[in-house]
Parts: structure tokens; C-alpha cells; sequence
């Protein structure tokens, strides 16, 4: 995108001031309120609050001293757009040293400044510098050489007003999508719950009802060039998806995967992850003998005549069963949680007659398939409105908007 005419162009660093840096602990105060990294996970048009800590504690990157009006954008995968707009709350306050601490000079509106470092122009221009592969970064100075384009401050002004205006609608559309996603997950588990364990059925427990002892699985090296043995990664349980993107070719040898192949209706169980997604489960329907599982995934292989596969996956899957083997979780401090095999084979589930197993399984799939066509159609909202967001910025920083005030006046 070209700068509009009439527009004054400069490198970011030419147009703002850099940060005070500084050690909390040098102060005098006993607690400061940092932004790190995590706190961000997204867009923030104001930022007023951050965690409280004690001054003496402060890690080595929290360093820049911040100021209300100041734009923070992360260093660190930039594509995750964690970028703050700094509220006067903040103050005196520290950010971490992986944030771009933009400071705008008196011909730059501040908030004009932050909108700007939201556009597909700022980011075409920024993007293409990172560097890493896990990790992708890019550099304070490569953030600061990025040109930005400007009018004088009456019509940033006027762009600041008229953009937030716009925004404030799209924020309010997506607060309903957030409200009403919730209420169809509420329904979803609710409804599921209802149906599995209100039958009237006796529990027992989930190593009564395996044909095989479980197994964990084996983590090796990921290797290139397709030659080695396809396993699956955590997240085609998280995301309950068997299919290629979410697998990896590893250097397990060939002579130890005979017991580690998955086969359909294998039911999968995180044993370590967040606290949140540490025993979540997921039933394996790709092909047989097409991929194994990792070290963090344990298999259970259900003797189909007293638990099917699909009504073991759905009481696992329950709010009750899941919040078992979240509480029977353990890790150190600043780890994951993990749960072993014993967790798992003592989690008690209902066990129905194989038939009504079948037909409370059915009625299961129903619920499950009209939640993710809500949940879907949400979706698609939600990227509806991040396209509108990006079309109000493109006309912002194309000039658009303030020729059609001018055309208007």
C-alpha cells in the first residue's frame, strides 16, 4: 500500500522516543504492575491493568518503563498481534523487554500510532523480517524501521474517532458471539451430561472395561524427507482431527511400532498437558497401522462387548469424568500435570447394556453435531468481523476516510 497524497512518511523510530529502562528493585518501591509477554493474547485498544509484583522479584525482562499513550507490540511471534495501547493507569509502570515499546513524538496521534501498527500494511512491511522457526522473533530496531504514513494531526484525529467508532460496533458483535458460544458449550455439556450419566446405570471402573492392558506411547525425534513413521501430536487429540497436519514423521525405528500402530476406536487420554486439557480424551478413527501416539498420550482399547468404544469416549469426555482426572493430576510447581495409567483405570464411568449404549451414543452424536454447526456458523462470524476490522484500517491508512469527509463537507 502506498502512502495518500499529502501524507508525510518516516521510519517509526524517526517519529517516536524510546523507553526508560530500568531495574524495579532500584525503585523504592515495593511493588510495581507488570505486562509480560502472557498477559496479551491479542488486539488490547486499553490497557489499565497488570499483575502486581514485588519489586525485588521482577525477572531480567522486565526492564522498560511504560506510559500511558505508549503502543506495545511483542516481539515475539508477531503474527499473534499481541499489541497494547497503553492506558494512563500505567504510568510508571514495566513492560517486558520482548515488547516494542512505541513511544509517539507530539506529530503523531498516539492512538492513530497504535491502529496503524494493526494494519495489513504494518504487517506486510514487518512480517517478512521475522526469524526462527519455534519461536518466531523480530528484532526493537526492525520494528522501529517500518515506515508509517500520516496526515497532520486534525484528520488523525478525525481517523482515530471515526475508526474506533467502527470498532466499537465489531466489539460489541463479537462480545455477543463470545456470549452466545458459551451458552451453546454450556448446553452441549450440559445436555451430554444429562444423557450419560442420568440412565440409571451402574458405574464401574475403566480398567474393568479394557480387552488389553493400556499402553503409553513413544516419543522420538522428528525427522524430514518423509522416510520414517507417522505419529500423532497432542494437539489431534485436543482438537479430536486424525489427519496429516496434525502429525509429524518421527525416527521410531521400524522393529519397536508393532504395539504402538493405532487402530479404529482406539480412545486416546492426554497424561500431561494444562491444567485444563490435562485428560482429555479423543476416539481414533483414521486408518489402521497409519500412525502410532507419543509419549504424553495413553491407549485404551475397550472390550467392545460390555463398553463400546463411542459411549467410553463420551463418559471420559463428560464434564464428571474429566473433572476426575483433572483432580487426580499431579506436577511440581511451574510444570505440567500429569496423570498415570492407575488414574485412569480408577475413573469410574456408567456402564449400560451394550443396546442402550448404542442408542444413548446416537443421541450423543445428535447433540454433538448440532452444537458444531452453531459453533461453526460462530466461526464464520467471528472471521466476518476480523475482515471487516481489517477493511476499516485499510480505508483508514489509504486515506478513504478522510476524502469522504471531505467530499461529505
Amino acid at each position: 500500500m502506498n502512502a495518500p497524497n499529502g501524507w508525510r512518511v518516516a521510519p517509526i523510530a524517526d517519529v517516536t522516543v524510546k523507553p526508560v529502562k530500568s531495574d524495579p528493585a532500584t525503585t523504592g518501591r515495593e511493588t510495581i504492575r507488570y505486562v509480560d509477554i502472557g498477559l496479551l493474547g491479542g488486539p488490547v485498544s486499553r490497557l489499565d491493568d497488570a499483575p502486581e509484583i514485588p519489586s525485588i522479584d521482577a525477572p531480567s525482562r522486565c526492564r522498560q518503563v511504560i506510559m500511558g499513550g505508549d503502543t506495545l507490540y511483542s516481539t515475539v511471534r508477531p503474527y499473534l498481534r499481541k499489541v497494547a495501547f497503553v492506558g494512563d493507569r500505567l504510568d510508571h509502570q514495566f513492560a517486558s523487554t520482548g515488547y516494542s515499546v512505541l513511544r509517539p513524538m507530539r506529530d503523531i496521534h498516539p492512538k492513530f500510532l497504535y491502529l496503524f501498527t494493526l494494519s495489513q500494511a504494518f504487517e506486510d512491511s514487518l512480517f517478512p523480517l521475522q526469524k526462527g522457526v519455534s519461536y518466531p522473533a523480530v528484532l526493537d530496531k526492525e520494528v522501529r524501521s517500518r515506515p508509517i504514513w500520516f496526515p497532520p494531526l486534525p484528520e488523525q484525529r478525525r481517523i482515530v474517532e471515526t475508526v474506533e467508532e467502527q470498532m466499537a460496533h465489531l466489539d460489541a458483535a463479537d462480545a455477543s458471539l463470545a456470549s452466545v458460544e458459551r451458552r451453546v458449550i454450556a448446553w452441549r455439556e450440559g445436555a451430554l451430561e444429562h444423557l450419560i450419566w442420568h440412565t440409571g446405570a451402574d458405574t464401574v471402573s475403566v480398567g474393568d472395561v479394557l480387552r488389553e492392558p493400556m499402553r503409553n506411547g513413544r516419543s522420538d525425534r522428528a525427522v524430514s524427507g518423509g522416510e520414517g513413521t507417522r505419529a500423532l501430536t497432542l494437539t489431534a487429540v485436543t482438537k479430536r482431527s486424525f489427519t496429516e497436519q496434525y502429525t509429524k514423521i518421527t525416527s521410531t525405528p521400524a522393529k519397536v511400532v508393532r504395539d504402538l500402530w493405532l487402530e479404529p476406536g482406539d480412545i486416546l487420554v492426554q497424561r500431561s498437558n494444562t491444567p485444563d486439557l490435562v485428560g482429555t480424551c479423543a476416539r481414533y478413527q483414521g486408518p489402521r497401522e497409519w500412525a502410532i501416539f507419543p509419549d504424553l498420550l495413553i491407549r485404551l482399547r475397550p472390550d467392545e462387548s460390555r463398553m463400546r468404544s463411542d459411549f467410553l469416549e463420551l463418559a471420559l469426555r463428560s464434564r464428571r469424568a474429566h473433572k476426575t482426572l483433572r483432580s487426580k493430576a499431579k506436577g511440581l510447581a511451574g510444570s505440567m500435570p500429569k496423570i498415570d495409567q492407575a488414574a485412569v483405570a480408577s475413573t469410574l464411568v456408567p456402564c449400560p447394556p451394550p443396546e442402550n449404549q448404542l442408542t444413548l451414543a446416537s443421541k450423543a452424536h445428535d447433540i454433538l453435531e448440532q452444537s458444531e454447526a452453531s459453533l461453526i456458523a460462530i466461526e464464520k462470524s467471528r472471521l466476518r468481523s476480523a475482515a471487516l476490522r481489517r477493511a476499516v484500517l485499510a480505508t483508514a491508512f489509504s486515506g478513504r476516510l478522510t476524502r469522504n469527509h471531505r467530499s461529505e463537507g
